[in-house]
């Protein structure tokens, strides 16, 4: 029969001890283990050790060693996920989580044989995933690409995680030369897991923030009275009209250009989305989705899941002429901004709002200007469609177009495209 096992802080390890709290607790009162007895403790760090229950009272046990052992360390690690309720366990999980993400940034060994193996597979892996995501989700990395030409913020991710990040990818399997990889991820760490040069972001709580710090002292933390992000800049590539050959037989297709921030935009991009885009391309041509996205930077076209090309973009071309030559109704425009004021302001997960707050706080986007985005978008008229519609084809006429589509459908549309690219 196997012993009862119970967690024992490795600094309270001794040959004879008092066991209290909550593992006391369930021996006794749960359990209701009597003196003579034998139990398992276990320390969290690789040591065991068989005790004799020498005595019990209401809430403690006295204990005396029997046998210890040290067990090596696995060569592999397992980690447990938590699905917890209870507000007031939160803490402990979160402390926890950060132990086990600093193990994992600062300890994790980069060199040596088994470290080379690991790259191999968990790369191919990578390699693997990003094919299956064009063809599942081929809008969302066409959007980036196209956007990259236009934006910094976009730039970088296309760079990290979009085409050409995969470009990169596939070429590391190629070379195979994980030795010097390793040597270079060490040299990265090193530099970029700094405790004095690292910003921090937590959305938590105040418990889990004190923890925070004492694990990562040094680092700064983003909170009131924070300075300000640096900027990031980089070299911006000119536009090139693209399509990207995937399996299957439908088509993600963007349209995108260069936008300056204008809030009110996004009424009326819910315009071109709800009442244009949908009908033409949703109802009539048969996509899974499409709708207009307005940014810091760009606004852009976009289908999911298409089985047309060549015709999505034709019907892209005359949204411009359809919304200015359009009649807006108070009644229309009321549920157009009240639609696009609830966008922007719609709940989130916790995960998601705390992405939007760490972009707002790199893109130096502040609550003053969300006010003022606000204001601008309940001050939206007909007349400030109808110019915005005028503005649309101008801008639309020198836009970038990028898909993710079938084979046959790109080589029916090659004229729309600079260069064609199988992936």
């Amino acid at each position: 029969m196997s012993l009862h096992r119970f967690y024992l802080p490795p600094e309270q390890w001794a040959h004879d001890l008092w066991l209290e709290g909550q593992e006391a607790k369930h021996l006794v009162q749960v359990l209701r283990l009597a003196p003579g007895e034998e139990v398992l403790l276990l320390d969290g760090q690789g040591r065991s050790g068989r005790f004799a229950i020498a005595e019990t009272a209401k809430k403690k046990a006295r204990l005396v060693l029997q046998e210890e052992q040290m067990a090596p360390a696995p060569e592999s690690r397992a980690v447990m996920a938590l699905a917890f309720s209870k507000a007031v366990r939160r803490g402990f999980f979160m402390e926890k989580a950060v132990e086990l993400g600093g193990e994992w940034l600062y300890e994790t060994r980069l060199t040596g044989a088994k470290a080379e193996a690991a790259f191999a597979r968990v790369l191919s892996q990578q390699k693997l995933n990003m094919e299956q995501q064009f063809i599942r989700q081929g809008n969302q990395y066409a959007a980036v690409r196209a956007a990259a030409h236009y934006s910094v913020e976009y730039a970088l991710s296309e760079r990290c995680s979009g085409v050409t990040g995969y470009h990169f990818l596939c070429g590391l399997l190629e070379q195979a030369d994980w030795a010097a990889m390793g040597k270079k991820l060490e040299a990265v760490r090193e530099k970029v897991l700094n405790h004095a040069a690292l910003t921090v972001s937590l959305h938590g709580s105040e418990e889990a923030l004190a923890k925070l710090r004492a694990l990562l002292p040094g680092s700064a933390f983003a909170a009131q009275g924070r300075t300000a992000a640096k900027p990031y800049t980089e070299v911006l590539t000119a536009p090139v009209n693209e399509a990207f050959i995937i399996d299957g037989g439908v088509n993600y297709d963007i349209l995108t250009w260069p936008m300056e921030r204008q809030a009110d935009r996004r009424v009326l991009a819910r315009i071109m989305s709800y009442e244009y885009l949908w009908h033409n391309i949703r109802e009539v041509g048969g996509a899974y989705g499409t709708g207009m996205l307005t940014r810091a930077q760009t606004e852009g076209l976009y289908t999911y899941r298409d089985p047309h090309l060549t015709e999505s973009y034709e019907t892209f071309a005359k949204a411009p002429e359809v919304l200015a030559g359009r009649e807006y109704t108070e009644k229309d425009l009321t549920e157009f901004i009240v639609g696009a004021v609830s966008e922007m302001d719609s709940p989130k997960k916790p995960n998601a709002e705390a992405k939007e707050l760490d972009r707002r706080y790199f893109c130096g986007i502040t609550d003053a200007m969300l006010a003022a985005d606000r204001k601008a978008m309940c001050s939206v008229t007909a007349e400030t469609i109808r110019a915005q519609a005028a503005d649309l084809a101008d801008r639309m006429a020198n836009a970038t177009r990028v898909t993710f589509g079938s084979k046959d459908a790109v080589e029916a549309g090659k004229q729309l495209f600079d260069r064609i690219e199988t992936l």
